[in-house]
């Protein structure tokens, strides 16, 4: 009479196999979702700093550093009104919301302009 089942030995061997298994698709998956988050927020701030720029050209200011509102930016209609911030997952619509703007000025006055999101 034969013996048709599995050994202890052999079950094990495949409860590790399938327990790597699940371990690397888990971290893969937890990259695949960070990265999109990120790639998300970097668009998010994409958008406001164009939408900053579009403000400054309409109107231009000559301090080398200054802050615009987001209030500001929704209330001239650079960006529209619930906005939410994907790391937080906050709506952006108060006072506290600002892109710090600042363009040094080099020997030839020229500007290049660095723009930060911070929430104060």
């Amino acid at each position: 009479m034969k013996n048709r089942g599995f050994t202890l030995i052999e079950l094990l061997g495949i409860l590790v196999i399938l327990s790597i298994i699940s371990i690397i698709s888990f971290v893969s998956i937890s990259n695949i979702t960070k990265n999109k988050q990120e790639k998300e927020y970097q668009r998010f701030l994409e958008n406001i700093y164009v939408a900053t720029e579009s403000y400054l050209v309409d109107n231009p200011n000559t301090e080398e550093t200054y802050d615009v509102s987001v209030k500001t930016l929704i209330d001239y209609g650079y960006i529209k009104e619930n906005v939410k911030n994907p790391k937080t997952k906050e709506y952006i619509k108060d006072e506290n919301d600002y892109v710090i703007v600042k363009c040094p000025k080099d020997a030839e006055n020229n500007t290049d302009c660095n723009y930060d999101f911070e929430t104060r």
